[in-house]
């Protein structure tokens, strides 16, 4: 199909002949998204239903199937809408490990870990420690969530750096905000 896009901080929108392969919706946000292959940027995008206008039906892909099955299998590494990017990479880059320690009586922690961990792993270190791992195409969108645990992170690596400092920004500016001295990274 062809369609316009209209992005967020642009005038005019963008034109763009793309393989539609499915629609996702976000359980964060509440938004549909279409994720699609994009033969002239020989790549996987991922775009919001409603900036989308003017579609145009266009001619059958031949490799359709082969492509919705590559995406289907770039979900085992994505934690919310964004997939990889080109058909080359194969393997996600992105890696993120957090240890959590939980207290007695927290035991509803441990089964939110283990109910919440999509596309990651849990793994009990011991009786009161646990480690959430997974690699993925987007570490960023896992923040928020990792953000939910801040109390109990004992440690936190993010290969992203970018993503990692972002991580730690928050934590300064949460010690700001509340007036608290010092914060030292975990």
């Amino acid at each position: 199909v062809s369609l316009n896009n209209h992005g967020r901080d642009q005038r005019e929108p963008k034109q763009y002949t793309v393989v539609p392969l499915c629609v996702y919706y976000s359980v964060q946000s509440g938004r549909q998204y279409l994720a699609c292959y994009h033969p002239q940027g020989k790549g996987f995008r991922v775009l919001r239903l409603d900036r989308i206008s003017d579609v145009k039906q266009g001619e059958a892909e031949p490799e359709f199937d082969t492509l919705r099955q590559e995406l289907s299998e770039s979900r085992a590494h994505t934690w919310g809408v964004n997939i990889k990017k080109s058909r080359e990479e194969k393997e996600p880059s992105q890696h993120v490990s957090f240890t959590v320690r939980v207290e007695r009586g927290e035991e509803h922690i441990i089964r939110r870990l283990y109910r919440e961990k999509r596309c990651g792993s849990v793994e009990p270190l011991d009786a009161s420690t646990y480690r959430f791992s997974a690699s993925v195409y987007d570490a960023q969108e896992l923040l928020p969530w990792i953000r939910t645990f801040i109390c109990r992170i004992q440690s936190i690596s993010i290969s992203d750096k970018r993503v990692e400092k972002i991580f730690f920004e928050d934590l300064r500016q949460m010690y700001r905000m509340y007036g608290i001295d010092g914060g030292q990274e975990v």
